[in-house]
This record gives C-alpha cells, structure tokens and sequence, in this order.
C-alpha cells in the first residue's frame, strides 16, 4: 500500500500566491499600455470605515478604474509633505506624463497640490 502524504498549508499557498501575483501584473500590464497611448486620472481615498488614514491609489482610464495599491498613512497624515511622498512616489511609478489629473476626495488634502 502506498501511503501519500497531503500538501502542507504552505505548499499550497505560496505557488498560488505566486500564480496569483503574477496574474494580476499581466492584467496590469494592459492597463499599463492604456495610460501610456490615452492618459488616466489618479484617484485618492484617504480613509477607510474607522476613519483611519488609508491612502488607497486607484488609476482610472477608458477602459475601467483599477485598484493598485494601498498605502497605510496614519503615522505622517498630518503633514501635507510627508502626504505628498506617497502621492510622487505613485506618479513616478505610473508614468508622469501619462497622469493627466489627480482626484481626491479630501479638501485638506488639495493643499498635497501645493507641492506638485
């Protein structure tokens, strides 16, 4: 009889995390190609439901809007620099000139502006 042994918890997650990943940057790649022929918009939510502060970085092109990273700015939200950091370093990553505005959907937050 032969005995066969079950995958471990983490023999099964890290090669469909993996999967996954790789996954979702080729369905970003696509979009990706869309900014850089047509622009997009970046789009900030700044809190989530407990109102702490969450920047969540949302690109939006003709094709759809899409979620792309999250940024935890509870410890420097109360600077318009340090909230300013996140904001560049997101720019830089998806393009300069493929970012045709930034939306917001905090007032303070336009002061962010100020810097760009």
């Amino acid at each position: 009889m032969v005995r066969v042994s079950p995958l471990s918890f983490h023999e099964v997650r890290v090669p469909l995390l993996k999967k996954k990943v790789e996954l979702t940057r080729e369905a970003l790649k696509v979009h990706d190609d869309e900014w850089k022929a047509y622009g997009c918009s970046i789009l900030l939510d700044m809190k989530d439901r407990r109102e702490r502060t969450l920047i969540n970085f949302l690109v939006n092109s003709q094709r759809e809007s899409v979620f792309v990273k999250s940024v935890d700015a509870s410890a420097y939200a109360k600077t318009c620099e340090k909230m300013f950091e996140p904001l560049s370093q997101f720019v830089k990553k998806t393009g300069v000139s493929n970012v045709v505005q930034v939306v917001t959907d905090s007032v303070s937050n336009v002061l962010v502006g100020i810097y760009l």
